[in-house]
């Protein structure tokens, strides 16, 4: 009889699900009046505005892209708690200082700041492995893929309705002075203030999970003195865990293995694998050293199949943002449908994704494991991306006289979608975004399961969200410029409009491709670390081994 599984802790999980839905809130927000925005702080060319518009856009994640890293050293080092709360209090204060933006400079200025202070989804993905066990980690990490639509969703609507309020609504905000003169305020305070109550939340909710002392245990009687060898067997640390927020399970990053991906990749010469009470006693690694060597830093944070798991991860972000983006100008040009009718279809398939994740996914994830969840939504994503053009070819069969027709203007083009090509439409949809949260929610927990010494969970958790971050600025310039390319050109099919859904199934077929020789232990934590690491790390020694 399987054992009950351990209750999530509530309210630090509540505080990680505010933290994943303030995130893309903050990226955006901006969406829907940044045009505007743009024309009013800085007048010039029209043709210009959307230069700077993508510019503005593309800050937020460029500067977290070179900072990602950067917090996950931070978070292994100082602790997890205070990345978090600087993290969201500085989205608090840059949020703020873009809406009261005066010039060009300063919004961009802003947005820079924002992005750079922000470390918060890598840390928070790291607490979230480390207060859970394996007996509820899926019903926990479940839940932030679904924050984060939920942001994505409420992000755009959120600025599109509260912009420009003394306009909009004149009868309550008409009288204001401070939203006359900074007419797209309204929106970045309210995100402020969810940052704030994000900040609270973290500051009184969430118990510190980096335990930075050293270990000082016996050493076991089979085990060789240190001054025999320069390296030793490095024991997992006391982290504080789910037993510490009341769980009956002990989490697993304190739970000794007997078998684990580094006993896999390389076994250990010097010692055998210690017991949970004999360990050799090493002093622990002094990782802003090792963060001035990084050859020495990646070879111990990053095993080979850490680095293939977060690419896998930079593959399905790469064609999620991509698809993400493409689906409304597609729907919009090839099925003629207006901004209502494509939200209409948003609202619909992320109810059912709501579903989805909170009932069938923990039961695919028992019954499958992560790994073949996570094979399943690359090949459910890569299925999708020749869903759609083939929507595009039953609406043309159906409606002959728009064969081949796309048009740059939804509003006249008289068309609307058949019975057929309506349920078509949703089916792929709701598939698609099925497809994206299995992926995500698995390469998630895979990621953390790929970790075998939990000291450097944030350093990796970090490099995986650089990786994101590149996916996130590479993916709409990219596909954006194939789109623009193929309707300018004029080309026959596969250089046509469909030529972006052929660029959209590369990285998800690639994503299944390294999926395929992946390690089946990632289905399960990694938590006794055996990882050679010296036991005198310090400058000086690195400067003499490095």
């Amino acid at each position: 009889m399987r054992a009950s599984p351990t209750p999530l802790p509530r309210w630090p999980v509540a505080t990680l699900c505010l933290i994943h839905i303030t995130e893309p809130l903050n990226f955006s927000v901006l969406f829907p009046f940044v045009y505007f925005m743009v024309k009013d702080i800085h007048p010039a060319d029209p043709k210009q505005v959307g230069f700077y518009v993508g510019l503005i856009t593309s800050a937020f994640a460029l500067a977290q892209l070179l900072t990602s890293f950067f917090w996950g050293l931070v978070a292994d080092t100082f602790g997890r708690r205070p990345v978090l709360l600087v993290g969201t209090l500085g989205a608090a204060v840059t949020m703020v200082m873009f809406g009261v933006s005066p010039s060009l400079h300063w919004a961009i200025t802003a947005r820079v700041v924002c992005g750079a202070l922000n470390g918060n989804l890598a840390t928070a993905k790291t607490v979230m492995a480390e207060i859970t066990d394996e007996s509820n980690q899926v019903e926990g990490f479940s839940l932030l893929p679904l924050m984060w639509i939920f942001g994505l969703v409420v992000g755009p609507a959120l600025g599109g309705l509260l912009a420009r309020p003394a306009v909009t609504y004149p009868g309550l905000f008409g009288h204001m002075a401070l939203f006359v003169q900074f007419p797209y305020l309204l929106p970045c305070l309210v995100c402020a203030i969810l940052n704030l109550v994000a900040w609270s939340g973290v500051f009184y909710l969430v118990k510190e999970t980096l335990d930075r002392r050293d270990d000082a245990v016996t050493p076991a009687p089979n085990s060789p003195p240190i001054s025999a060898a320069r390296s030793a067997t490095v024991p997992t640390r006391n982290f504080q865990t789910a037993t510490e927020y009341g769980g009956e399970h002990q989490a697993l990053l304190t739970r000794p293995s007997h078998d684990t991906l580094s006993d896999h990749q390389s076994a250990s010469p010097v010692s055998p694998p210690a017991r949970p009470n004999s360990c050799t006693a090493v002093t622990a690694p002094n990782i802003p050293a090792l963060a001035s060597q990084p050859s020495r830093l990646s070879s111990l944070a990053f095993s080979p199949m850490t680095r293939k798991v977060i690419l896998g991860n930079f593959f399905i972000a790469l064609v999620s943002l991509v698809l993400d983006e493409i689906y409304p100008i597609w729907a919009a040009y090839k099925l003629g449908l207006d901004t209502r009718a494509i939200g209409t279809t948003l609202s619909l398939s992320a109810a059912l994704l709501l579903a989805f994740q909170l009932l069938v996914f923990p039961r695919l994830q028992r019954r499958w494991g992560l790994l073949r969840c996570f094979k399943v939504g690359t090949l459910s994503l890569l299925v999708a991306c020749q869903a759609f053009p083939l929507i595009g070819l039953l609406e043309e069969t159906s409606t002959p006289q728009n064969a081949n027709r796309v048009t740059l203007d939804p509003s006249v083009s008289g068309r609307r979608p058949g019975p057929l090509t309506w349920a078509a439409l949703m089916v792929a949809l709701v598939g698609r975004m099925c497809a994206g949260s299995l992926s995500f929610t698995s390469i998630i927990m895979l990621v953390n399961n790929s970790v075998t010494d939990p000291r450097y969970l944030g350093t990796v958790n970090g490099m995986s969200q650089a990786a994101n971050s590149l996916a996130r600025t590479l993916g709409p310039v990219v596909g954006g410029q194939i789109w623009s390319w193929s309707l300018v050109h004029d080309l026959p099919f596969p250089f046509d409009y469909r030529l972006v859904f052929v660029f959209a199934s590369v990285p998800a077929f690639l994503a299944y491709w390294t999926a395929r020789k992946w390690d089946p232990r990632l289905n399960h934590r990694q938590s006794q670390p055996t990882t050679k690491i010296p036991t005198d790390i310090s400058p000086a020694s690195l400067d003499a081994t490095g």
